[in-house]
């Protein structure tokens, strides 16, 4: 009733196409296909895949479902009205940051938060996590600047209400502080970027995904399966989207970078959250359900609104 799997085979080229078929729970397209890379063999590759989204899923049980996970998602196209949507406050920036922790398969992780610079005083994403009992949280603040645009060199850690306070001062590019966080915490698993966290703090971590072999090894500062969240609220803000693009650099080609978007809000004019993970075979299924739970506690409509795809 879900849908059909169709296999075509070269024996004398070793090849094998998948065609996987589904008019119902579209949300299960990824665990069937990491079941059957299991089954013949190609975890590890080579392999490839695409997906094309067709009209169809209207009489199915879950059709509403289906809309809201993969879309297409309708909007007032005979509302002329302009439309009100206010920036969602700090109530609804925590609801989504805490809600996003359920990503995190290993709770023993280290999770990074990029905050704002030391002035800022609060770090609203920071505050969900200490809501969560994160074991191993990592606050990253940068340090404000003179009126010559520059500020003290300085990359101290320093360790408040059980919080690990990083503050990256002055230039710093290399990876060293991200060394030393994981020489004290382990493996990186989750990377938060608040509202307020700096451009170049969030450049940084962009650039963890361009290093050459002789700079470093990105695999031991970063888990196997971590996952980045990256909070959109205003698009002239290039270094978040750097973040999600740069983010899809690191696959090998037996990886799959999943790489989604919730809107919370007007699908024009609400927010945007960017989660990209590696090695999730579900992830988008854990997605869509981060953003039903967004929409259950604030009451304001949430979605998956879009998709990048390897």
């Amino acid at each position: 009733q879900e849908g059909y799997i169709v296999a075509h085979t070269w024996p004398e080229h070793n090849y094998v196409g998948l065609e996987i078929h589904l008019w119902s729970q579209f949300v299960k397209l990824e665990t069937i296909r990491f079941s059957l890379l299991q089954a013949v063999g190609s975890t590890k590759g080579p392999w490839s895949t695409y997906r094309i989204v067709a009209g169809g899923m209207l009489g199915t049980d879950n059709w509403e479902e289906e809309q809201a996970t993969i879309g297409p998602r309708p909007i007032e196209s005979r509302n002329c009205e302009p439309i009100m949507d206010k920036s969602p406050d700090d109530t609804t920036l925590r609801i989504v940051m805490e809600e996003s922790l359920s990503l995190i398969e290993k709770k023993d992780t280290t999770a990074l938060v990029l905050c704002g610079d030391t002035t800022k005083g609060e770090c609203e994403s920071l505050q969900a996590f200490k809501n969560k009992n994160i074991r191993n949280l990592v606050a990253v603040w940068t340090c404000p600047t003179d009126e010559n645009g520059e500020s003290a060199n300085s990359n101290d850690m320093v360790v408040k209400d059980g919080i690990s306070n990083t503050f990256l001062c002055g230039r710093t590019d290399s990876i060293e502080w991200l060394e030393n966080v994981v020489q004290n915490f382990g493996t990186i698993g989750f990377v938060a970027v608040d509202p307020d966290a700096a451009p170049e703090a969030i450049r940084k971590v962009s650039s963890l995904f361009r290093l050459k072999d002789s700079d470093g090894n990105i695999d031991t500062i970063l888990a196997a399966n971590t996952v980045i969240v990256v909070p959109i609220l205003d698009e002239s803000n290039k270094s978040r989207m750097m973040l999600v693009n740069e983010s899809r650099r690191r696959r090998e080609i037996d990886e799959y970078v999943a790489v989604h978007e919730i809107t919370v809000g007007h699908i024009k004019t609400g927010m945007k959250i960017w989660f990209t993970a590696t090695r999730h075979p579900a992830f988008l299924s854990h997605v869509a359900d981060v953003a039903s739970r967004i929409q259950d506690r604030t009451g304001i409509e949430s979605a998956v609104t879009g998709n990048k795809l390897d």
